[in-house]
C-alpha cells in the first residue's frame, strides 16, 4: 500500500530509459505506452493546500475596484510564465476580440517571464500584476469569473485545478490535464487541440455563463474539491497494479509461445 503520509516526488526519467518500462505515468492521469495514452489514471498527486487555500470565498471586492470592475463586469484571468511556450498571446487575442462586444470586460494576467515588456507594450489596456504567491494568488483567483488556459506545452498545469477550486469558470483545450478535469459546458469550456477560433467561441461562452452564483462556476469548485490528495493516491495506485498485472499477463504469454 502506498504511504498516504508522506507525498511522493514524481520525477520524469531519462528518455532513453523508457523504452525499458512497461508502463510510465503520465502528468496527465493517464498511462503512456508505447507511445499511446490510455487507461485515465488521474495519477497526480496535488497538495491539499490547493483545497484549502484557493476558494470563492476569498473574493474582494475591494480588489475588483482597484481593477476598474463593478459587481457585473466580467473579469479574464490568466495565470503562468509569459513565455512563448504558453501561448499567452492567444488568451489576450481572446481579450482584445471579445471586449469589441463587452467594453466593460477587464483583463489581468499575473505572472512575469521573458515576454512580459512586449505584452504589455501590445496590449496597454491589460492589468499585468507581475507574480503573486499565497494568499495574493488565492485572491487574485477568486476575484476573477474566466480562467483562460491557452497553453499546449503544460502537462498537468496546477492552476487549472486552481481556477476551478476558485469557482472560476475555465476555458482550455482538450488535452492533458484539462481533458480530464474539465467537462464541456458543465463545469468548464474545452476547444479542440490548437483550434483558435473554437477557443475564442468557448471564451465567449464562458464570459455569457460566468455569473458568480452561477451552475458553472459551482461545478467547477465540485469537481475541483473530488481531486483531492487520497483519490488521487487511490487512483495512482490501481494504476500501478494494473500496470504490473500487464506486465505479468505479457510475460506469461511470451513464455507460453517460447
Amino acid at each position: 500500500m502506498i504511504d498516504r503520509e508522506r507525498k511522493p516526488c514524481l520525477a520524469q526519467p531519462p528518455r532513453d530509459a523508457l523504452g525499458d518500462m512497461n508502463a510510465a505515468m503520465t502528468p496527465t492521469g493517464a498511462t503512456e505506452r508505447d507511445g499511446n495514452i490510455g487507461l485515465p489514471l488521474g495519477c497526480v498527486a496535488r497538495e491539499q493546500e490547493t483545497y484549502e487555500r484557493f476558494d470563492p470565498c476569498h473574493r474582494d471586492v475591494s480588489l475588483r475596484q482597484a481593477w476598474g470592475v463593478d459587481a457585473d463586469a466580467r473579469v479574464l484571468l490568466h495565470v503562468g510564465r509569459l513565455a512563448p511556450e504558453k501561448n499567452v498571446g492567444l488568451a489576450l487575442r481572446v481579450y482584445e476580440q471579445l471586449r469589441l462586444y463587452r467594453p466593460s470586460l477587464r483583463m489581468v494576467v499575473v505572472g512575469d517571464g521573458p515576454q512580459r515588456a512586449a505584452l504589455q507594450r501590445a496590449h496597454p489596456d491589460v492589468l499585468f500584476a507581475g507574480m503573486q504567491h499565497g494568499d495574493a494568488l488565492a485572491r487574485y483567483c477568486a476575484s476573477a469569473d474566466v480562467f483562460l488556459f491557452p497553453s499546449l506545452t503544460d502537462t498537468f498545469g496546477n492552476v487549472v485545478l486552481e481556477a476551478m477550486a476558485s469557482g472560476l469558470a475555465t476555458v482550455a483545450f482538450d488535452a492533458a490535464a484539462a481533458s480530464v478535469h474539465l467537462m464541456h459546458g458543465r463545469n468548464g469550456w474545452l476547444a479542440a487541440p490548437g483550434d483558435e477560433d473554437a477557443f475564442v467561441k468557448a471564451a465567449s461562452r464562458a464570459v455569457i455563463d460566468a455569473a458568480p452564483d452561477g451552475p458553472v462556476r459551482w461545478q467547477a469548485r465540485q469537481s475541483a474539491l473530488k481531486a483531492d490528495w487520497p483519490s488521487q493516491l487511490d487512483a495512482f495506485e490501481q494504476g500501478l497494479k494494473t500496470a504490473v498485472m500487464q506486465h505479468h499477463a505479457e510475460q506469461v504469454q511470451h513464455a507460453a509461445l517460447a
